[in-house]
């Protein structure tokens, strides 16, 4: 069985290439099946936008599903917009609905609105 949970500081240590010092406004997800990591996601929110910063993994139904949940817990947490300026991902979020973001002086270059990407929105009944 494939599960996603959110990962502890070790393994963010352990995982991600460059993790931001300021463990408050980031989180990460990890994804296992069974006792094995297959992966994981790496955001930082910042007030109502998330920013992914690293997704590694094998498989892109995993990938796709890692998105998701990241996305739905940030919106659980306030965000209303998703933005990731690694283009290594670029791909994979178009294919979730992202689009560029020409013309902004954002140094976010592929964003989407959570509520569109999500389809039930996001995170009802959270605590936010």
């Amino acid at each position: 069985m494939v599960s996603i949970v959110p990962a502890d500081e070790q393994f963010i240590k352990n995982h991600v290439t460059q993790p931001d010092n300021e463990m408050q406004s980031s989180f990460c997800l990890a994804t296992y099946d069974g006792n094995t990591c297959i992966g994981y996601i790496y955001c930082k929110i910042n007030e109502q936008e998330v920013l992914i910063l690293e997704l590694k993994t094998s498989d892109n139904i995993i990938a796709e599903s890692m998105v998701r949940a990241a996305l739905n817990a940030s919106a659980g947490k306030g965000a209303v917009v998703a933005g990731c300026c690694n283009i290594h991902l670029f791909p994979l979020l178009k294919k979730l609905g992202f689009a560029e973001n020409n013309g902004s002086s954002s140094t976010t270059e592929i964003r989407a609105e959570i509520s569109s990407v999500l389809p039930d929105g996001g995170c009802k009944g959270c605590n936010k």
